[in-house]
């Protein structure tokens, strides 16, 4: 297996595969040397081929009988459909892209990620009010580590010493505050 494969894989995370990213895109930047990013959803990948060429392709690159084989079984009795529609289209450059769930901008600020995960905050930090409002402390602590802490958390080892994650942090203690949910909300650099 690869040293690049982080799904799946015990003891590695999205967000390993985040900072490696961050940490490729930074070294280039330190060596004066681009640093270009192409993103691709193979989700589909397999419909958008014909099976016997790729399979024809493997065998060229040397994947040998018992791999080929699993492969085959995957691909047989399924169906593709392809369309096409992309006359006189001009590539667009792209200000930002999703990666593992993390918003980042072509100059790799925060920004973006940071105000959509605030928006997404402060819908979780109104159901936890609710919660608190309608249930008891338990009840109110799963609906806040469930709804707010799970997305706050999710990356902050990529985004959290950014320069506005103020709000990020704010939300935070807002959420956590009253009825004593007793959470800690102590993450501000």
């Amino acid at each position: 297996m690869t040293n690049k494969q982080f799904g799946f894989t015990r003891g590695r995370s999205t967000i390993d595969a985040g900072v490696e990213l961050v940490q490729h895109i930074f070294g280039a930047w330190e060596d004066s040397r681009d640093a270009i990013g192409v993103f691709c959803d193979l989700s589909k990948a397999f419909d958008c081929v014909r099976h016997e060429t790729l399979i024809g392709k493997l065998r060229h690159y040397g994947v040998t009988d018992r791999a080929l084989d699993l492969l085959k079984s995957y691909l047989s009795n399924r169906v593709q459909r392809v369309d096409v529609n992309v006359r006189n289209k001009e590539l667009e450059f792209v200000n930002s892209r999703v990666f593992l769930g993390i918003t980042l901008d072509d100059r790799l600020q925060w920004g973006p990620h940071i105000s959509k995960l605030a928006k997404r905050l402060s819908s979780a930090a109104y159901a936890v009010k609710k919660m608190r409002n309608l249930s008891d402390v338990e009840t109110a602590r799963l609906v806040y580590f469930g709804c707010f802490h799970s997305l706050m958390s999710y990356g902050i080892l990529l985004w959290g010493n950014a320069a506005d994650t103020q709000k990020i942090f704010v939300l935070q203690k807002e959420a956590g505050r009253s009825r004593n949910l007793q959470v800690r909300t102590s993450y501000v650099p």
